[in-house]
């Protein structure tokens, strides 16, 4: 007759090879700060990181474009233009996108037939109109993640959810200096950012790796099925970006 299985003897071949005379009755906690695994982040410079942050976005399909805050508008105006495909644009209601000149720029682009600044005032449904029938979005993110090619970015009252979401191109601005190595790192920033109480977080932060995509049928790779179809990130390097936050 065949003997039991139990836990001890299941352990018991494994507690062997590990080097126990029998099963350790209980473990001492693990210390993941003395024994944290290593990170391919780890020793890298800040500009390495930012590379990193491109190259891992260009994997996921993101067009990125790298440049100087005073050639932002100029960069956006261009995606809209070579994109090819004429359309309104909503875009966040920040400061740091009206200093950057990008209403302006837009205005004299000729592919963009309409430009509607996100305004809560207006009303949700109003602005989420907006947002579904715009081809772009254009959005300021919080930052970014260099392992993954992440975006960061935070809805709330001066940009909504929708803006990212509903048009079918997301143009995403990040500042280089907002570039932190992981998801972890951020997930602290954004925890120290909301002490002690939260109250300084809005509703839905986002992270946000490239176009909207699914693989869930026969493994075949699909975008845009719920959310935009083409991300661009313009990363704005270089002075002057601390003046702008």
């Amino acid at each position: 007759m065949m003997e039991r299985a139990t836990l001890e003897s299941f352990l018991a071949p494994i507690s062997k090879q590990l080097g126990h005379d029998s099963v350790p009755q209980d473990v001492e906690p693990f210390d993941y700060a003395k024994n944290a695994p290593a990170r391919r982040t780890d020793g890298l410079a800040h500009a390495r990181l930012v590379d990193m942050f491109a190259d891992e976005a260009e994997k996921v399909r993101v067009g990125v474009h790298r440049c100087k805050s005073a050639d932002a508008a100029q960069v956006i105006a261009d995606i809209i233009t070579t994109d090819g495909e004429p359309g309104s644009v909503v875009y966040a209601d920040d400061h740091r996108i009206e200093k950057m000149h990008v209403p302006a720029a837009l205005e004299k682009c000729p592919a963009v037939t309409e430009a509607t600044r996100w305004d809560a005032k207006a009303g949700r449904d109003a602005m989420i109109d907006a947002c579904n029938v715009a081809r772009y979005g254009i959005t300021y993110a919080q930052g970014g993640i260099a392992e993954t090619g992440t975006i960061v970015q935070l809805c709330d009252e001066s940009c909504g959810r929708s803006i990212s979401l509903l048009p079918t191109v997301h143009i995403a601005i990040v500042n280089a200096a907002d570039v932190k190595a992981t998801m972890g790192d951020w997930l602290a920033e954004l925890d120290r950012q909301g002490a002690p109480n939260g109250d300084k977080l809005p509703s839905q932060i986002c992270f946000i790796s490239g176009p909207s995509a699914t693989a869930d049928i026969e493994l075949v790779r699909v975008e845009g099925v719920h959310g935009p179809m083409a991300v661009h990130y313009v990363i704005i390097e270089g002075r002057g970006l601390h003046s702008l936050t």
